[in-house]
């Protein structure tokens, strides 16, 4: 990890930090005590290079600096900040006229290396599913019930899932239509299992339904799931 930098080791006069912070007039003391951080300790590396001035930092400098970052373990926040208050600072300098190019244009914290979601595996997905409910024939047991049958054969996310409305869901054809990411809808089929699951969980509620999207539709109206996102958190193990 990057050691901390004494301000001794950092021209303050040729690298205007002082006056940098004066600028910042809307940050909180925090968020100025880590702009100094992060400004100081890319000085203090940049010296090891034998550049002890902004006018001679260029983009690749900061790259490789952010890189530097990343070899050393920290997280893609702490890279992500400090690109953010490279940015602001070399934005400063070059309006104030101190530098002639702002080497941050076009600059981006690398993302290091991405963390893929854990998953259950065949066993753990088996006992959640078989596991005994002493409500199982109750309102809320059936609700689940559907509901974990729906995000382990549909592949649904969870948020997908809970926001779903009653005319999203066509059981006689075993499909639901799911909004995901950016708005777009998408058809998913619906396993047996999962069908079945959903009929029992919502048929006592509207029994006189014919359960099909064009019925729901022209009856305008809207069913939501009692509170499903609290039945997520509830009936899901949690992560790691």
């Amino acid at each position: 990890m990057p050691r901390s930098v004494s301000s001794d080791h950092v021209s303050q006069a040729a690298w205007s930090i002082d006056d940098f912070l004066v600028s910042l007039t809307s940050v909180s003391e925090a968020t100025r005590r880590a702009y100094r951080r992060d400004v100081e300790q890319l000085a203090d590396w940049l010296r090891r290079a034998e550049i002890d001035t902004p006018v001679l930092v260029e983009r690749i400098h900061l790259r490789r600096y952010l890189a530097f970052g990343v070899t050393s373990g920290l997280a893609p926040t702490t890279l992500a900040r400090r690109a953010s208050s490279l940015r602001r600072y070399f934005g400063w300098l070059h309006r104030r006229g101190r530098i002639s190019v702002d080497p941050t244009v076009g600059l981006t914290a690398p993302r290091g290396e991405s963390r893929l979601p854990r998953v259950l595996i065949d066993e753990e997905g088996a006992d959640l599913l078989d596991r005994p409910d002493a409500d199982a024939n109750s309102a809320t047991g059936r609700r689940d019930a559907a509901l974990l049958e729906l995000l382990y054969g549909s592949g649904l996310r969870v948020a997908e899932a809970c926001s779903l409305g009653h005319s999203e869901l066509d059981l006689s054809a075993s499909t639901v239509d799911v909004m995901g990411k950016g708005g777009k809808w998408r058809r998913v089929p619906l396993s047996a299992p999962a069908t079945e699951a959903l009929w029992s969980a919502v048929a006592p509620l509207e029994s006189d339904w014919e359960w099909s999207a064009p019925a729901l539709s022209s009856a305008r109206r809207q069913f939501s799931w009692p509170p499903v996102a609290a039945a997520c958190n509830g009936v899901l193990p949690s992560s790691p």
